[in-house]
């Protein structure tokens, strides 16, 4: 890496994760390149319950300038000695050429209609990502003679425990499962949808997510979003104005 580093002449090396820039802390230092560390989820979440971890985020933040993609995540990350000086929070968005905007009948006016209500989430099958506490929600808000649907798309090490309790449920109906998606089927989705739900929780081992990108996505696409006041999602979505946001597992 030093030797590549040379051969492009770097003037600055940018590391997106902590631990990427711990890796390349000892090359920079000794090339005597700047070195800037942005933080995005776990690495100032559920990582900082490794000791050493921290202990090495110490000489990171006296060599680096840091970026945080929230505010929240900032002030966590100045608690463990990141410098006033040398540290920014950077919100992280979409090209909205990309998710464009779609006008859509309102949801009280479909559901006066008698219509379809279609709710959504995309995410991977991971404990932060709250897929149980939505389809428990989804399950009780529903009720057995509405002919409202859930679409859950991606993939992950939970997606059959989901699928099972989607079965106990007897949700299969109506709670769909499509798998991994690109770009393009996330924009189809968001699309023919109305409401998008993202239950994100603090994971068992500390795991937490930054600001979810797909929020940004669904809310630029003019979706109404529910999610939950965890992270820096209050910082892109005000309760009851932008969105809805309950407290993470508050099934009711």
């Amino acid at each position: 890496l030093a030797a590549d580093l040379r051969a492009m002449r770097a003037d600055l090396v940018h590391a997106h994760f902590g631990p990427a820039g711990l890796d390349v802390l000892p090359v920079v230092r000794e090339l005597g390149i700047p070195l800037v560390v942005t933080f995005h989820g776990y690495d100032a979440s559920s990582l900082l319950r490794n000791r050493t971890y921290v202990r090495d985020l110490g000489p990171l933040f006296d060599h680096s300038h840091v970026i945080a993609i929230s505010r929240r995540m900032a002030a966590r990350l100045r608690e463990l000695g990141a410098r006033e000086e040398a540290i920014d929070h950077h919100y992280i968005g979409v090209p909205l050429d990309a998710f464009p905007f779609v006008e859509r009948r309102p949801v009280a006016e479909k559901l006066r209609a008698g219509e379809p209500i279609r709710f959504l989430q995309v995410s991977n099958f991971v404990e932060k990502k709250g897929h149980a506490t939505t389809v428990e929600a989804f399950a009780r808000f529903a009720g057995p003679d509405s002919n409202w649907t859930l679409t859950l798309a991606g993939e992950g090490v939970l997606r059959r425990d989901i699928e099972d309790r989607v079965r106990r449920a007897g949700l299969g109906d109506r709670i769909h499962f499509v798998g991994k998606v690109g770009q393009e089927d996330v924009v189809d989705l968001m699309s023919r949808c109305d409401v998008f739900v993202h239950h994100s929780v603090t994971a068992a081992n500390g795991d937490q997510e930054g600001i979810p990108t797909v929020l940004m996505e669904a809310m630029a696409m003019g979706l109404v979003v529910v999610s939950t006041r965890h992270a820096g999602i209050e910082e892109l979505v005000e309760s009851g104005v932008t969105g809805f946001l309950t407290n993470e597992r508050d099934v009711e």
